[in-house]
């Protein structure tokens, strides 16, 4: 295993993004690096330990997970796999990571580009970050490419609504709220990315998780004009489901359910 202290700076940014595109990405979650740790809902043990039977992990395979922000997952793996690599675009992320998994390779990379050989792993997993990437579909490619004949992918997202009206103005919320965001993509999408990479998909597991929208906000503290123009449009959703999140006030609060996929595939 690496040095408890080691970071292999493994940054590839040609034909990627733009600068500016990764520049976003890169400072929004270095702001977030101490954020996430607190928040119920991204750091609950129960559900990353969910993610990773779901998964199979198994004692003594090559795991690797692609935007493993500050290690919640990876910590949960570190005692079963017999290498742990973590990839991330933040410093600050991977230096938390590091912490909570000192075992593990860490990389600074992005998932459309993985600075890694292929079949290198017995299991690739990722969660929450697909909407993140410019790419979505080629960072699915990525993790196939890295993943070994017979190993197996994980991958969790949100996912937003097959309605492409209801689609949009999910997404233009989630820009507004978060400038690194990059697309939430409907259940069908996310299904043809995987078979267009040559992945095939064994299990699939659905999920509703309530939202509180104030909490939501505080998470990558937005623009005061943003976060109004965003309450707005909540309130709006109340009476018109406008984008397929079930917005609806609840002892004054407004919540709202984001709809989640778990996918499992193998590589045949």
């Amino acid at each position: 295993m690496s040095d408890p202290n080691r970071l292999l700076i493994l940054f590839h940014r040609k034909g990627v993004a733009s600068e500016r595109r990764l520049e976003d990405v890169i400072d929004q979650f270095d702001r977030q690096s101490e954020v996430l740790p607190r928040v119920k809902w991204f750091a609950d043990a129960d559900r990353a330990r969910e993610l990773l039977a779901f998964a199979g992990l198994r004692a003594g395979e090559r795991v690797l997970e692609v935007g493993c922000g500050p290690g919640i997952v990876l910590e949960h793996a570190r005692n079963t796999a017999s290498l742990l690599a973590g990839v991330d675009v933040s410093p600050r992320m991977l230096a938390e990571a590091g912490r909570r998994a000192p075992e593990a390779h860490l990389m600074q990379a992005m998932g459309e580009r993985l600075p890694l050989r292929e079949a290198a792993f017995d299991l690739v997993y990722s969660r929450s970050v697909l909407h993140h990437v410019l790419s979505p579909a080629r960072m699915v490619d990525e993790v196939a490419r890295v993943v070994r004949r017979g190993g197996r992918v994980a991958l969790n997202d949100s996912v937003t609504s097959e309605i492409p009206i209801e689609a949009r103005n999910h997404n233009r919320a989630e820009k507004l709220r978060d400038p690194s965001h990059g697309r939430m993509v409907p259940p069908s999408e996310l299904q043809r990315f995987f078979g267009n990479a040559g992945l095939r998909i064994a299990a699939v597991r659905a999920r509703r998780y309530e939202r509180d929208l104030t909490e939501w906000l505080d998470v990558t503290s937005p623009p005061q004009r943003a976060r109004e123009e965003i309450i707005r449009m909540f309130e709006t959703w109340t009476s018109v489901d406008g984008a397929g999140l079930h917005v609806r006030k609840t002892d004054g609060r407004l919540r709202f359910d984001h709809t989640q996929w778990t996918i499992l595939a193998v590589k045949p």
